[in-house]
């Protein structure tokens, strides 16, 4: 009906334009309590009013201009492509976007359970996920990766004592021995070193390098509905290797990073999901969804269902780095800028 449309439109108004009503509601409440507390204005007052309005327009204005992460009328942060990639090398810190007031979002891997991305197609997890990579990389961290795509999408990470795996379930499960192998080697060694009881706790210069492993399109690896014999032992082997990384791994300076589409039972076993310390996740067309990507969301939080609207490439929610999940715009960069950064 028309009345529904009227509906639609004005809450759409008011989403989009929510900044800028919330900035001169001040200026609209004094107005208003103006008018209904004397009577007409004579020339001059409103005069003034009008001065008063230009005014707080400008300054709007200029704190829209001078904040562009505050994004009032439209206004966005400047490219900062320069500053993407590695921050600090001691916890891998690395810059990745920026949140809501133009503020840079670094994550790091320092004692966290792994990192799950997640959200539909286009939504921009490839992106962040090769900027987060290789940060890393240029930090110095052995960077293993697993794109069941086989889409190329990460070929500039492919080096030959560290080569990119495409869609070999076999090959997959090869590498998580050959890391499950390694961290065990790492438990020994803490256990032989005096006072030490995490990789963390290390003089950097004198520990091992972190270990990261990033599974693209992990439902592929952990698929045990619908597949032969031999490949339902391979998936049931690496949810339990999977697993063991990302249970240990935060101590041992081993990281998991596995990126899938729907964050749900049917693509990542819940043992593997409700272990993970760090979600970020794209637009989610559920709320189901958006539950399975980050979890139980509390009230205020943004979630990837309703706070993410189609069409927004890198529009992310993070949660488990902060206290409060917040929306992030991750960076943009181009293969060859991150080619750049795996090798400076």
């Amino acid at each position: 009906s028309d009345l529904d449309e009227f509906m639609k439109f004005v809450r759409y108004f008011v989403h989009r334009f929510r900044r800028e009503l919330l900035a001169f509601t001040p200026l609209f409440l004094v107005l208003v309590v103006r008018s209904s507390s004397s009577g007409p204005l004579s020339g001059e007052s409103a005069a003034l009013w009008i001065l008063i309005a230009i005014l707080y327009t400008a300054g709007i204005i200029y704190l829209a201009r001078r904040f562009p992460g505050l994004k009032l009328f439209g206004m966005k942060p400047k490219p900062q492509q320069q500053e993407i990639g590695l921050v600090r090398d001691v916890d891998y810190s690395v810059a990745f976007g920026t949140d809501e007031f133009g503020n840079e979002v670094v994550l790091s891997p320092y004692s966290k359970a792994g990192l799950l991305i997640s959200g539909v197609p286009g939504c921009g997890k490839t992106v962040a996920l090769k900027t987060l990579l290789a940060g890393w990389r240029s930090a110095g961290a052995y960077v293993r990766i697993v794109d069941f795509k086989d889409s190329g999408d990460f070929d500039i990470f492919d080096e030959p004592n560290a080569p990119v795996i495409g869609d070999d379930i076999e090959a997959c499960v090869d590498l998580l021995r050959q890391l499950e192998g390694n961290m065990m080697q790492r438990a020994q060694w803490l256990k032989e070193t005096a006072g030490v009881k995490n990789f963390w706790e290390r003089d950097p210069k004198t520990r091992p390098r972190l270990l990261v492993i990033a599974i693209d399109e992990c439902q592929e690896a952990f698929e045990t509905v619908g597949v032969d014999k031999a490949r339902k032992e391979l998936a049931l082997e690496a949810i339990r290797l999977v697993k063991t990384l990302v249970k240990r791994g935060r101590s041992l300076g081993i990281f998991v990073v596995l990126s899938t589409q729907k964050a749900d039972s049917t693509a990542i076993p819940t043992s593997i999901r409700d272990q993970i310390g760090l979600r970020l996740s794209g637009e989610q067309k559920t709320p189901e969804a958006a539950k399975a990507a980050l979890g139980d969301l509390r009230e205020g939080e943004p979630s990837p269902h309703s706070d993410i609207q189609p069409g927004m490439p890198g529009r992310l929610i993070l949660a488990g780095l902060t206290p409060i999940a917040f929306l992030l715009q991750a960076y943009r960069p181009t293969d060859a800028y991150l080619r750049h950064i795996c090798r400076r």
